[in-house]
């Protein structure tokens, strides 16, 4: 187990990162990131259950703001759309 210098852990065999490798390692390690994903998509399974604000349905005229929310992180995507922005 390695830490980085804020003591974020990442696991790993090899024991030569520099500083700057650990860092974004242990910020954007693959396990965190699958486990936020998961985490998202319960978030929108849920909401979607919850009311009929036509969440799952993206031209909707007057978008979700729990989903716009979710999808702001992806506004540098070219696939994101500015209708989307909260």
């Amino acid at each position: 187990m390695l830490r980085d210098a804020d003591g974020l852990e990442i696991s790993s065999d090899r024991a030569d990162f520099t500083e700057e490798e650990l860092t974004h390692f242990a910020r954007f390690d693959p396990a965190r990131v699958l486990a936020e994903v998961e985490a998202k998509r319960q978030i929108v399974d849920i909401h979607e259950g919850l009311h009929s604000c036509g969440a799952a349905d993206y031209d909707n005229a007057d978008p979700c703001p729990t989903l716009q929310l979710l999808a702001q992180v992806y506004a540098g995507h070219p696939s994101y759309r500015k209708e989307w922005r909260p």
